[in-house]
């Protein structure tokens, strides 16, 4: 009798962590489904630049994503949109990292790392910055850093290229082999 008493609490315990566990899912999945159509209510960007002159701003990024997809604010923000948007900034030459995601209150979120330039390279009327990683940024035509600047031939080589990476170029490209 305490045994059967025993098994019914056992039984009653198994039905509600199943129940629980059921309820948990079809919550999550309207949850879900909530997020996957919510609307843009609002966008917040933000930009960190790791002790360097500005080479992209907020307005910029902005004006950007407008070019691309219109208005945001207002508009329905699938999860397939995020991806998409996340390499439209990514794509930016000045932009290191870059991180985008949508927030229950209706908030279009991204932060990105701005490349931080250590040298910019002139050959004749062409400008490039050179960021922490050897990475090749174009020159901005609105915004400059204050960095060394440096001349040279590597521009009539095509490996000042905006995204070419010249750590990398370093190993297979002539240039730069030791005399």
């Amino acid at each position: 009798s305490s045994s059967s008493a025993a098994s019914d609490v056992y039984k009653r315990q198994i039905l509600f962590t199943i129940v629980l566990l059921a309820g948990m899912f079809v919550l999550l999945g309207f949850i879900r489904n909530e997020h996957d159509n919510a609307v843009c209510r609002n966008l917040r960007i933000s930009i960190d630049y790791p002790s360097s002159d500005t080479l992209i701003t907020k307005g910029e990024i902005e004006k950007l994503l407008i070019s691309h997809f219109d208005t945001l604010k207002g508009k329905c923000v699938q999860t397939s949109h995020l991806s998409k948007i996340r390499q439209t900034v990514a794509n930016i030459p000045y932009v290191e990292i870059c991180d985008v995601d949508f927030l229950l209150n209706g908030t279009l979120r991204i932060r990105a790392r701005q490349r931080v330039p250590v040298l910019r390279v002139m050959t004749g009327s062409q400008s490039w910055f050179i960021d922490t990683r050897g990475v090749v940024m174009p020159r901005h035509p609105r915004h400059s850093a204050r960095v060394p600047v440096a001349g040279g031939h590597l521009g009539q080589t095509g490996t000042l290229k905006s995204g070419n990476n010249l750590q990398e170029l370093a190993d297979t490209n002539h240039v730069f082999a030791s005399g």
